[in-house]
């Protein structure tokens, strides 16, 4: 599953609010919303503050979908 994808899943399965990520993580509730609607794309620096502001099940769970297609 591509990033986008996993990062609305997570959200919407853990009932996360993208305020709330965009506070802890710095990044702009702004950027975030055009990149969950796909109309951006974000930088490596950006992804690895918005999964770092992830609760620890969250996060893990983001990274099982974007990793599910690999067949580890």
């Amino acid at each position: 599953m591509d990033f986008r994808s996993a990062l609305n899943e997570t959200i919407n399965r853990f009932d996360l609010q993208a305020v709330e990520i965009a506070r802890i993580s710095g990044v702009s509730i702004h950027t975030i919303s055009r990149f969950r609607n796909g109309h951006t794309k974000l930088n490596s620096e950006y992804l690895h503050r918005i999964i770092q502001a992830l609760p620890a099940t969250a996060r893990i769970y983001l990274m099982a979908l974007v990793t599910s297609d690999l067949g580890l």
